[in-house]
């Protein structure tokens, strides 16, 4: 069952799909993942695990689930839709770091305040970005990385996901 809102996301989907990349996480029940399944369909996507070790830090990508089927990242997929033309990313994730005035590693901008917004103050934000959306949620999604020792904070997925993305899109970076 596919509800209101499902279903504009649904038919939005269909319509974006050669401007749009789907993370997929392909953990749980088989009827979840099936319906998952169905509903992406033929949208580009690609996985958004991430690899802990073992003091529970993000340091490398993730490699694709042998039984899923999605093989390529989401950083790979969404790079690639911006112009990205390797093959295979490096395993260590090279992080950029904060910029020096304190300000955000990447543009942030809440939900609400886009839907506030006027179509052309959205245009004139986004125009030649890459949007990543994700959730800022308080106990979910958190994880641990090499930036965490500057400030003892988690990061959001989201933007482990856009620092795998903005690595590939700038080319060699040192650890």
């Amino acid at each position: 069952v596919v509800t209101t809102g499902g279903a504009v996301l649904y038919v939005t989907l269909r319509r974006l799909k050669d401007k749009l990349v789907v993370g997929v996480y392909e953990r749980g029940r088989p009827q979840q993942l099936q319906y998952q399944y169905d509903f992406i369909g033929d949208t580009p996507a690609g996985y958004i695990d991430l690899r802990r070790e073992t003091d529970h830090v993000v340091r490398y990508r993730a490699y694709p689930r042998s039984e899923g089927r999605y093989q390529e990242s989401f950083s790979s997929r969404v790079a690639k839709a911006g112009g990205w033309t390797g093959t295979e990313p490096p395993d260590r994730i090279g992080w950029l770091l904060p910029p020096k005035d304190g300000s955000d590693t990447f543009l942030t901008i809440n939900a609400h305040s886009l839907v506030k917004a006027t179509t052309e103050q959205n245009r004139a934000l986004l125009k030649d970005r890459i949007v990543l959306i994700g959730g800022d949620l308080y106990t979910l999604d958190r994880h641990w990385t090499p930036l965490s020792i500057r400030d003892g904070k988690q990061t959001v997925g989201v933007e482990v996901h856009a620092q795998m993305v903005a690595e590939l899109l700038d080319g060699d970076r040192s650890y």
